[in-house]
């Protein structure tokens, strides 16, 4: 019998379209493609973050690069919320969740190395 396990993960790399430059030697065609994929990209994050402020917005998706993979999907849900509130202008709580964040990994990773110890020693 197969077993199967789904992973939660996200594959946003938005913001790093957004960064790229768009060379005057690509062909025309290809030009048009990257306006265009930025012009929707940015209607996008207009919608999920709203019009207020987007030009900062924008700048603070642009820099903030892609989400990282993580190895424990259960994290990966925290760390939207950071970057949601990051790029909405939430500063403080964005970086006192990413501080919390990384204790909750930090006490994960105590946790399972007590644990593997134990099982060693019986």
């Amino acid at each position: 019998m197969k077993r199967y396990r789904l992973f939660s993960i996200s594959f946003d790399t938005r913001s790093e379209i957004l960064n790229v430059e768009i060379q005057d030697n690509w062909e025309e065609k290809v030009r048009e493609l990257w306006f265009e994929n930025k012009k929707q990209i940015i209607e996008e994050l207009k919608q999920q973050y709203g019009s207020f402020e987007h030009e900062r917005k924008l700048k603070d998706f642009s820099a903030i690069a892609r989400e990282p993979f993580s190895v424990i999907s259960f994290h990966n849900s925290f760390l939207r919320q950071c970057r949601n509130a990051f790029v909405s202008g939430s500063y403080y709580p964005s970086l006192t969740g990413a501080c919390a964040l990384g204790e909750r990994i930090l006490n994960h990773m105590t946790c399972l190395s007590i644990i593997n110890e134990t099982k060693n020693e019986n």
